[in-house]
């Protein structure tokens, strides 16, 4: 059998525990992760022997089992995610990927390890999103210069975006509405 731990190292506070995973399994989910903390996980293996019957001296009898324990741990670190991007972005035409956020007074840098799908609400259209001063509360978007509401499908990785100002990275989700 397999035993989970989850714990954020810096409040030693145990984030999620599982127990008695079947040991064929070779996936599964924990959490919630803190954004931003060191974590560690521990995936543990118990291994034994079938019982013995035993008995105490003065008669009492109990099953007697071998149990033996591998531990693996592994240390990470979360990225801080905003998870939403909410206010007045400019996205120049011809220039991919680069905007500029009126309301964090910030150079911004969009990267997608995928193609970032957009629905036109408007004309019912997958495609390119629109270009030019846009208002976004993430993941929809609404183009001023031509009225219509957009909404964006990144890939499952999300969208990620470095703030300038910050030097950090933060991802935006995929959300499905």
């Amino acid at each position: 059998m397999l035993n989970t731990a989850l714990f954020e190292e810096v409040s030693d506070i145990m984030g999620d525990m599982q127990w008695w995973i079947p040991i064929g399994t070779t996936t599964w989910a924990v959490g919630p992760l803190t954004p931003g903390l060191l974590h560690s996980l521990e995936v543990s293996v118990y291994t034994g022997t079938t019982p013995s019957v035993q008995s105490t001296a003065s008669g009492d009898v109990f099953d007697f089992y071998s149990c033996y324990e591998n531990c693996n741990e592994i240390f990470f670190t979360t990225i801080p995610s905003i998870g939403t991007l909410t206010g007045w972005i400019f996205l120049p035409p011809g220039v991919p990927d680069i905007g500029y956020s009126l309301e964090e007074d910030d150079l911004l840098y969009f990267y997608s390890s995928e193609p970032v799908w957009n629905y036109n609400f408007t004309t019912g259209l997958w495609g390119e999103g629109p270009k030019g001063w846009l208002y976004v509360d993430w993941p929809f978007y609404y183009a001023l210069d031509t009225g219509d509401l957009w909404f964006a499908w990144p890939p499952v990785d999300g969208l990620w975006v470095y703030h300038f100002s910050t030097g950090q990275w933060f991802v935006l989700p995929q959300i499905i509405p």
